[in-house]
Protein backbone atom coordinates (compact mmCIF):
# COMPACT_ATOMS: atom_id res chain seq x y z
CA UNK A 1 0.00 0.00 0.00
CA UNK A 2 1.16 3.72 -1.06
CA UNK A 3 1.90 5.65 1.91
CA UNK A 4 1.68 8.96 0.25
CA UNK A 5 1.37 11.05 -2.83
CA UNK A 6 2.35 13.73 -4.67
CA UNK A 7 0.15 15.80 -6.87
CA UNK A 8 1.44 17.45 -10.20
CA UNK A 9 1.77 21.10 -10.08
CA UNK A 10 -1.12 22.35 -12.22
CA UNK A 11 -0.07 25.77 -14.12
CA UNK A 12 2.38 28.60 -12.00
CA UNK A 13 -0.63 31.10 -13.19
CA UNK A 14 -3.04 30.09 -10.40
CA UNK A 15 -0.47 30.78 -7.41
CA UNK A 16 -0.68 28.82 -4.48
CA UNK A 17 -2.64 26.36 -2.49
CA UNK A 18 -5.08 28.41 -0.84
CA UNK A 19 -7.46 25.24 0.26
CA UNK A 20 -8.10 22.06 0.16
CA UNK A 21 -11.48 19.86 0.77
CA UNK A 22 -11.71 16.20 0.74
CA UNK A 23 -14.36 13.35 0.84
CA UNK A 24 -13.48 9.66 0.42
CA UNK A 25 -13.78 9.79 -3.19
CA UNK A 26 -12.64 13.70 -4.16
CA UNK A 27 -10.09 16.31 -3.47
CA UNK A 28 -10.71 19.90 -4.31
CA UNK A 29 -8.49 22.70 -3.79
CA UNK A 30 -8.32 26.13 -4.61
CA UNK A 31 -5.50 28.35 -5.58
CA UNK A 32 -4.83 32.42 -4.60
CA UNK A 33 -5.36 33.00 -8.72
CA UNK A 34 -8.69 31.50 -9.01
CA UNK A 35 -8.21 27.94 -9.87
CA UNK A 36 -10.49 24.70 -8.36
CA UNK A 37 -8.88 21.83 -9.20
CA UNK A 38 -10.58 18.53 -8.78
CA UNK A 39 -9.20 14.87 -8.27
CA UNK A 40 -11.25 11.49 -7.52
CA UNK A 41 -9.57 8.67 -6.66
CA UNK A 42 -8.53 6.16 -9.47
CA UNK A 43 -10.03 2.39 -8.95
CA UNK A 44 -7.95 -0.22 -7.46
CA UNK A 45 -4.94 2.01 -6.90
CA UNK A 46 -6.45 4.46 -4.77
CA UNK A 47 -4.39 8.01 -5.99
CA UNK A 48 -5.97 11.15 -6.75
CA UNK A 49 -5.76 11.95 -10.74
CA UNK A 50 -7.39 14.71 -12.05
CA UNK A 51 -10.84 14.92 -13.34
CA UNK A 52 -12.10 18.81 -14.03
CA UNK A 53 -9.87 22.25 -13.56
CA UNK A 54 -12.61 25.12 -13.30
CA UNK A 55 -11.67 29.21 -12.58
CA UNK A 56 -13.38 30.95 -10.52
CA UNK A 57 -13.44 35.20 -9.67
CA UNK A 58 -10.52 35.86 -7.71
CA UNK A 59 -10.49 39.62 -7.73
CA UNK A 60 -10.48 40.22 -4.05
CA UNK A 61 -6.93 39.46 -4.01
CA UNK A 62 -7.85 37.37 -0.72
CA UNK A 63 -5.22 33.96 -0.33
CA UNK A 64 -7.52 31.77 1.26
CA UNK A 65 -10.61 30.58 -0.61
CA UNK A 66 -12.50 27.89 1.98
CA UNK A 67 -13.29 24.66 0.10
CA UNK A 68 -16.11 22.05 1.67
CA UNK A 69 -16.90 18.64 0.09
CA UNK A 70 -19.58 16.96 0.92
CA UNK A 71 -21.09 13.53 -1.67
CA UNK A 72 -21.94 15.72 -4.91
CA UNK A 73 -22.12 18.88 -3.47
CA UNK A 74 -19.07 21.68 -2.94
CA UNK A 75 -19.18 25.13 -1.70
CA UNK A 76 -16.12 27.14 -2.49
CA UNK A 77 -16.06 30.96 0.11
CA UNK A 78 -14.95 33.83 -1.89
CA UNK A 79 -15.14 36.96 0.63
CA UNK A 80 -18.25 37.06 2.10
CA UNK A 81 -19.97 34.85 -0.42
CA UNK A 82 -20.55 30.93 -1.15
CA UNK A 83 -20.53 29.02 -4.43
CA UNK A 84 -22.18 26.53 -4.48
CA UNK A 85 -21.02 23.36 -6.96
CA UNK A 86 -23.07 20.23 -7.76
CA UNK A 87 -21.92 16.55 -9.89
CA UNK A 88 -25.07 15.41 -11.84
CA UNK A 89 -24.05 11.74 -11.35
CA UNK A 90 -21.50 9.73 -9.92
CA UNK A 91 -17.83 10.87 -11.73
CA UNK A 92 -19.96 13.34 -13.78
CA UNK A 93 -18.47 17.06 -14.49
CA UNK A 94 -19.24 19.30 -11.83
CA UNK A 95 -21.18 22.65 -12.21
CA UNK A 96 -21.70 25.89 -10.71
CA UNK A 97 -25.25 26.55 -9.78
CA UNK A 98 -26.69 29.88 -10.50
CA UNK A 99 -27.12 30.03 -6.28
CA UNK A 100 -24.86 32.36 -4.36
CA UNK A 101 -25.09 32.41 -0.34
CA UNK A 102 -23.97 35.75 0.91
CA UNK A 103 -23.10 36.28 4.23
CA UNK A 104 -22.59 39.34 6.52
CA UNK A 105 -19.92 38.12 8.29
CA UNK A 106 -22.12 37.03 11.40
Amino acid sequence: VKSSQVLEWIDRKFGAVASIGQNGEYLIYSTVGGGLFIFHREGDSGEFVLSQDLTFNNKLGLFEYPVAVDGNLFALAVGNKSQLYTQAEQGGQWKREPVTLVSDGE
